[in-house]
């Protein structure tokens, strides 16, 4: 007992701030959890069709239902993550997750697979890939919080296309659900280091924000981090909040109307499907490489003034497809457009921790995301129902455009509230 008590308290020392190995760690799970995101779903669904005889309306069924589960519970994990943090919460879910994905690969129905995939996909994604993991890099950074939230966001579209490759190879050489027994495997496994190595705060181990020292080297009195933060009851009240949850459910929309349609729009204006989906997978590459990027510009600036330049740049890039037919000159903006989708959901988070501070934000956070998932969920189907009413796709980038300048002119009166 005593040796775990002291495995419990071990801290391994590092040339640099330990914030970082937080940050690192965290990607473990955010790779696991990626296993049934909506981007690998999407690349390896031809496997799990063709093995089962299923049709493609129910595995999205199962995506869609999954994607608003998530919506529901992550106000429950953003107060988790601000009560517990991520060591104890990630490791926990890990075990449940590593659970589904097992009976997932077993699955020989419909309701089997929609059970288990809707259990992993709705509480593996705040516990593993966004509230909880954010809370945890909000706690441990404040001078460089952008970049390191800019650096975590990077993770999912990073995950998720290398999750696609090795569920692909294992399933070229055998099958879709001796996948899912690797990434179940992978699950147990990654309890370890998610255990071992993260931590809820730096002053659990004796840091502040940014690897300040806890006591001041000259009198040895204890310090504290001085940056002001918000209580939930008091954030929520407040009109800055609120205006920026209905942007980013706007923006958060655009991702999922758009980008539901850009393979198709490619395809029909003669493009091969096999070069259209390159340029989505373009695209993600994109988002993950902007995402610092963005993080950077957050640090030097303001995540508000970021944003009310950055949204209108999106519209103005979507709007190019109103103008085009296809092409390489298509080809080259689906790329572009990449570089903003992830960019304008991180920077939201940004916001939140600048404007409200990290003691609640977790909590406060659980207000902001289940708009952000809310409206990627709604978009596919909206993206669908504009193309077929107005049979073509200019009534989609046309609704794109449009919807990003009112989240952008949403944001220009987010002002950050007084205290």
């Amino acid at each position: 007992m005593q040796k775990l008590t002291q495995l419990r308290k071990w801290t391994p020392k590092t040339p640099f701030y330990y914030g970082w190995v937080v940050l690192g760690v965290s990607a473990m799970g955010t790779y696991l959890s990626n296993a049934s995101s909506t981007v690998t779903m999407a690349g390896i669904q031809g496997y799990i069709l063709n093995d089962t005889g299923w049709d493609r309306y129910t595995l999205s069924s199962a995506v869609t239902i999954g994607t608003f589960g998530s919506a529901l519970l992550t106000p429950l994990f953003g107060r988790l993550a601000d009560k517990y943090g991520p060591r104890l919460i990630m490791p926990l879910i890990s075990i449940f997750i590593g659970v589904c994905f097992y009976f997932l690969s077993g699955a020989t129905s419909v309701l089997q697979f929609f059970v288990f995939y809707i259990l992993a996909r709705a509480i593996g994604t705040p516990a593993l890939i966004s509230i909880v993991p954010r809370t945890a890099v909000v706690n441990f950074f404040y001078e460089k919080r952008n970049l390191a939230l800019g650096i975590q966001s990077a993770f999912r579209p990073m995950s998720g296309g290398l999750s696609i490759q090795i569920i692909s190879m294992i399933a070229t050489r055998s099958n879709w659900r001796n996948a899912y027994k690797f990434f179940s495997l992978y699950g147990f496994l990654s309890i370890i280091p998610l255990f071992l190595f993260l931590r809820k705060t730096p002053e659990s181990i004796g840091l502040l924000p940014d690897g300040k020292s806890i006591r001041d080297e000259n009198n040895d009195q204890k310090i504290t981090h001085k940056e002001y933060s918000w209580d939930f009851d008091k954030a929520i009240k407040t009109k800055a909040l609120w205006l920026l949850s209905i942007s980013q459910f706007l923006t958060m929309m655009v991702m999922g109307v758009v980008g539901f349609q850009f393979v198709p729009y490619l395809n029909d204006s003669g493009m091969s499907l096999r070069l259209a989906a390159t340029a989505w997978s373009c695209s993600i590459v994109m988002d993950a490489i902007f995402n610092p990027v963005w993080g950077l510009l957050g640090d030097k600036f303001s995540p508000r003034s970021v944003l009310i330049c950055a949204t209108p740049l999106a519209a103005l890039v979507t709007s190019v497809f109103l103008v085009i037919d296809g092409g390489i000159l298509a080809f080259m903006f689906v790329a572009i457009w990449g570089a903003f989708i992830g960019g304008l959901e991180v920077l939201g988070g940004m916001l939140i921790a600048n404007y409200y501070g990290r003691n609640s934000f977790g909590t406060i956070s659980g207000v902001l995301m289940p708009f952000q998932v809310g409206g990627l969920g709604l978009g596919p189907l909206t993206g669908t129902f504009l193309f077929k009413t107005f049979s073509g796709y200019s009534a989609v980038f046309f609704f794109a455009v449009c919807a990003y300048l009112m989240a952008g002119f949403l944001i220009v009166f987010a002002r950050k509230p007084l205290k």
